[in-house]
């Protein structure tokens, strides 16, 4: 069943530039220009006896050049072991997402048959016929098995799987080590504590530094700490419904807690004003534009996220790490999942399969992508992040990634901690969940944190709100998949 791009699509295209995976942290643009390939090592290729190395045809893979995902090695393997797959590739550019890209695709019958790297909605794909139900292709291969039956989940709409997770991202703190060290502060734990938060960012704050930026980490992420199941403000992709008195509540009492103490929070030193109009921020790190404090090492820490490190890394120039965030006493750490999809009017979905598990799941794909990284293969290729998280638990593809020398403490800390993380994105995969948090959240969350006011009734009564809007979208996005489904049956 076929749709033209509506307005509310149009509406969700502009929000995805605002709010896909990284929010406004801008990506470098990918090149992938190569080295000396030839020389690239990897083991253990050829060797995968549910691949089907024989098929054939013609694949496009759509590649998003506007993000850094690294991938002409794993394209390249690609080829050498499907030596009768015609892979081409389509290269786009643009926002963190594909929407716009798929949509005028669709409109001229030019859809790719896989994308490769995408954090867009993928329910606006899915309503609209522009996705492949893989149900049948995966349900025979062992290594299917090896992801995350919480992440397959999160790709499954009336019963059919549509997306793979081909790489996952965290949500970290940047901890700045000269202010530990001139403050003579303890650095924290890889499991610390809210305890152990609070009282750093406190004894960070004095005449020139703060404890951090800004709260955004619990405005956006750090709420899913608290739900004990579920994901980001506490919703439930099994239940379809949120607990904001379990997990958005708390997250708020910590923000009017923070924010309530004098400069602790620097952005909140923007709002206030001498007789000059010279805010407080501007007399206490020289400026008054936005993050300068976190910009020249004036504060403690701040939120931010794996994907963000090469963009940090180019600029920041204090000694700073990437860290874990503080946990509960469940231990909660916060994930990110991007994906990959055949588009339904492939003509050779054998051939679009193969490579589509090669590029997610099949060891011997993240065997290339994780070697891209390996101290041997310096040089092969020109990279653009330090390294590629894997989303499959596949015992010798995580050796590998231990293996890697940029690997740290804290990298593994993410690996070993999936079983017991909670998703940051749930608008990739579920119906109207950003349309829902920019209607009722967004404004009671920024009025209700800045304090003042006790936020138990509002949030109350917010969550019967959002909940009935949740299930409406739902029931309407069910009704539009199951229409599709028929046609994609009918015309198989």
């Amino acid at each position: 069943m076929k749709k033209y791009l509506s307005l509310f699509l149009v509406l969700c295209i502009v929000m995805l530039a605002l709010t896909g995976c990284g929010g406004d942290d801008k990506r470098t643009t990918n090149t992938n220009k190569k080295g000396d390939a030839a020389s690239f090592k990897v083991e253990g290729m050829g060797e995968d006896q549910y691949a089907n190395y024989e098929v054939s045809g013609d694949v496009t893979v759509a590649i998003n050049t506007s993000r850094p995902t690294d991938y002409e090695a794993v394209l390249d393997q690609f080829r050498e072991l499907y030596p009768n797959v015609n892979l081409k590739v389509d290269y786009f550019s643009g926002s963190d997402v594909a929407a716009d890209y798929l949509s005028t695709k669709a409109s001229t019958g030019e859809l790719p048959d896989v994308v490769f790297d995408e954090a867009g909605k993928l329910p606006i794909y899915v309503r609209q016929g522009w996705v492949y139900p893989i149900t049948e292709l995966v349900k025979n291969d062992p290594h299917f098995n090896e992801v995350d039956p919480n992440l397959i989940a999160t790709y499954t709409y009336c019963g059919e799987l549509y997306a793979l997770p081909n790489s996952l991202t965290f949500q970290t703190m940047i901890i700045n080590n000269d202010i530990l060290d001139k403050l003579n502060l303890d650095h924290p734990e890889l499991d610390w504590t809210l305890d152990d938060y609070y009282d750093l960012l406190k004894a960070a704050t004095n005449n020139d530094y703060s404890g951090t930026e800004t709260l955004d980490f619990w405005t956006d992420y750090g709420n899913g700490i608290f739900a004990g199941v579920g994901e980001k403000w506490g919703y439930s992709n099994e239940k379809r419904s949120f607990n904001l008195r379990a997990s958005l509540l708390e997250a708020v009492k910590i923000m009017q807690n923070l924010n309530s103490l004098p400069g602790v929070v620097a952005n909140t030193l923007h709002s206030t004003k001498d007789a000059n109009g010279q805010t407080d921020y501007a007399k206490k790190f020289g400026a008054d534009t936005a993050n300068a404090a976190f910009n020249t090492g004036r504060v403690l820490m701040e939120s931010s996220g794996t994907w963000k490190y090469a963009s940090l890394n180019n600029s920041l120039t204090y000694n700073w790490e990437m860290w874990t965030t503080p946990q509960d006493e469940q231990g909660r750490i916060c994930l990110h999942a991007d994906h990959s999809f055949m588009c339904s009017t492939t003509k050779n979905p054998e051939a679009a399969f193969q490579l589509l598990r090669f590029l997610t799941y099949s060891p011997e794909g993240n065997f290339a992508r994780i070697a891209m990284y390996a101290e041997e293969n310096e040089g092969a290729y020109s990279l653009n992040d330090r390294l590629y998280f894997p989303a499959t638990t596949n015992k010798e593809v995580l050796a590998r990634f231990e293996e890697l020398d940029a690997v740290t403490e804290v990298d593994m800390y993410f690996m070993d901690n999936i079983n017991n993380s909670f998703r940051g994105d749930p608008f990739k995969y579920v119906p109207e969940y950003n349309e829902i948090h920019y209607s009722y959240l967004k404004s009671m969350i920024n009025t209700l944190s800045t304090g003042g006011t006790d936020p138990t009734s509002q949030i109350a009564s917010a969550e019967p709100t959002v909940n009935r809007e949740m299930t409406r979208a739902w029931a309407d996005f069910e009704k539009e998949v199951k229409a599709v489904q028929a046609d994609f049956n009918a015309k198989k």
